[in-house]
């Protein structure tokens, strides 16, 4: 399949596909949009940072700027202000947010109101908790990376940009040292979101999965 019919193949079938960037030897090989979206547009990514924003969570933690997955959430917005009658919220932890078990309010994924709000972060807050309380129950929700986010700048502050840039390297040293043997056989990895800063993170953990490289 070449280029074209890739193109063509995604505009018939995959109408939620709005860009595709592969980077190989710190170079874009492939870039293309689909559905009236340009390079440089903004759009929500759903779960797709997941595994990254767990990633740079440890990394976080290793390097002592958060304390455990078991701190509150609230312990990172100490001016974020609680909703009248909800209770719930002030025993949400961090491990609850990274294990999907974090309880909200209502059903469904609120993630168009917070997208519409100013704030992306307490809007996603907002939603946390509920008259249920903690009930342990896998709860699929991507707000939760709004507040995963919001931990992680308010956690790290200064050294934000520098702990995103150095998690692959963080994580390269990390699988070395406890000797874990991954084998990678592919040749290149295409990340399936809009790019709008292609040449920060996303670019560089592209490059490192594409490089079919053996770990040092």
């Amino acid at each position: 399949m070449n280029k074209e019919e890739l193109h063509r193949f995604i505009e018939k079938n995959q109408p939620n596909i709005c860009q595709i960037v592969a980077s190989m030897d710190n170079q874009i090989v492939y870039s293309d949009t689909w559905n009236d979206y340009k390079k440089d547009d903004c759009t929500h990514i759903m779960s797709a940072t997941k595994s990254i924003m767990a990633l740079l969570i440890g990394i976080a933690i290793d390097k002592g700027q958060m304390k455990s997955v078991d701190n509150k959430v609230l312990d990172y917005f100490p001016d974020y202000k609680v909703k009248r009658g909800e209770k719930t919220i002030y025993d949400v932890t961090v491990r609850h947010l990274l294990t999907m078990r974090a309880p909200y309010k209502g059903k469904g994924d609120p993630w168009s109101k917070v997208c519409a709000s100013d704030n992306w972060t307490y809007s996603s807050l907002d939603f946390l908790g509920g008259r249920k309380g903690l009930t342990d129950e896998f709860d699929y929700r991507t707000v939760c990376l709004h507040v995963l986010t919001g931990i992680l700048y308010n956690a790290t502050q200064d050294d934000y940009d520098s702990i995103i840039r150095n998690s692959v390297a963080a994580v390269n040293n990390e699988i070395a040292q406890h000797k874990i043997d991954i084998e990678m056989d592919i040749e290149l990895f295409f990340i399936f979101i809009p790019v709008n800063n292609a040449k920060i993170i996303k670019e560089e953990v592209i490059e490192w999965i594409s490089s079919n490289k053996p770990l040092q």
